[in-house]
């Protein structure tokens, strides 16, 4: 049984689209679905509001083109390669998962405006205790683990849920210094500084996270993901940021994060007053059988059913390098490619190993 119809509202016209294909169509094939979904704006045709389809700009991004190429490939000015051909296909797939979702009024929770579902995992139950105590208590604490956990979909329910914590992720371009971060932590808070310099941005800063009173411990929390990719100074200001305005702050990020604020070596001096200054250390593992469960199941649409065969094969994914995002890309992919019925359906190994098969074409081609 294949994919529902969609339909789509395109102004006042409800449009019946058909489902894609289960397997990947030719260059020419995919160019042509690509330009059913686009409006293909030029001076001539200009952007209607109106029409939910995406501006040629916006699918170019989308799909990881320049928006020139896109055209000239829309106007027939050049063949569509094989390297459009995936990413294109990729993207499709996707748009479809979110069409689908969007019709049949999918509610799943929202992440800090992302339209991803949250499951509820080990992790996600771990890390809201941890940021609940560092509020609380106004600490420093630290989440550690390898890749994929599933610790910054934590943390970003976490922040969409509490309007007290402030979300962070850490960058080796916009937090590398002391300005980038203070900037990061207003545009966290919603809030845009005017043009000061950086001794004024940090006062107004701390008076802002005290509630306008210095004098008085913070109501407020700093989240920072990927903390590890950040220079030592950086830390340091954050600590600083703790000490004067009596904030709560979390660091999250690999366990190279915690290698270098806790290990002994020669920058163990370094972090001496960071360190003095961690209240709570957690170290999240891998994802157990139960936590890929719940994973594929709030990607799953209502209704659908996993076999034991499935589940076990989805256990075995999660064990390497990518854990639940790997869980995360192959339910979805196999929803779109490997053929599982979405209403009343079951999904089965077979799905996920077609699914695989994708996916591990994307990559290696």
């Amino acid at each position: 049984m294949g994919l529902p119809a969609l339909k789509l509202a395109r102004g006042a016209e409800a449009v019946e689209r058909p489902p894609l294909p289960q397997t990947m169509p030719s260059a020419k094939d995919v160019l042509e679905l690509v330009r059913s979904r686009v409006q293909h704006t030029t001076l001539d045709r200009p952007y209607d509001p109106s029409d939910p389809r995406p501006a040629k700009k916006t699918a170019a991004l989308s799909i990881g083109v320049h928006e020139g190429t896109l055209g000239r490939y829309l106007d027939g000015k050049a063949e569509p390669s094989e390297d459009f051909r995936r990413l294109a296909w990729t993207w499709l797939t996707l748009e479809e998962a979110r069409e689908l979702d969007e019709a049949e009024g999918r509610a799943a929770p929202r992440i800090a405006g992302a339209a991803e579902p949250l499951a509820e995992t080990t992790v996600v139950r771990r890390v809201e205790r941890l940021c609940k105590l560092c509020l609380q208590e106004r600490i420093i604490g630290m989440v550690y683990s390898e890749t994929s956990c599933g610790k910054t979909t934590a943390l970003k329910a976490y922040a969409a849920g509490n309007p007290a914590a402030i979300y962070v992720k850490a960058s080796v371009v916009r937090t590398s210094t002391k300005r980038g971060m203070m900037a990061s932590i207003w545009k966290g808070a919603a809030r845009r500084g005017k043009d000061r310099s950086l001794s004024d941005r940090w006062d107004d800063l701390i008076e802002y996270l005290a509630g306008g009173d210095p004098s008085r411990p913070s109501t407020r929390l700093i989240i920072v993901d990927d903390a590890h990719v950040l220079p030592y100074a950086v830390l340091e200001a954050l600590r600083d940021l703790h000490d004067e305005a009596g904030v709560g702050i979390v660091l999250a990020g690999t366990t190279r994060l915690h290698s270098r604020v806790t290990l002994a070596g020669d920058a163990h001096q370094m972090f001496e007053q960071l360190r003095a200054r961690i209240g709570v250390v957690r170290r999240v593992g891998k994802p157990d059988r139960p936590d890929v469960e719940a994973v594929a199941r709030a990607w799953a649409p209502p209704g659908l059913e996993f076999t034991a065969e499935a589940l076990e094969w989805l256990a075995d994914l999660a064990k390497q390098l990518g854990a639940l995002r790997l869980v995360k890309h192959h339910v979805r992919m196999a929803l779109r490619i490997g053929g599982a019925d979405r209403v009343n359906g079951t999904l089965d190994v077979r799905h996920l190993q077609a699914a695989h098969r994708q996916l591990d074409s994307e990559v290696a081609g």
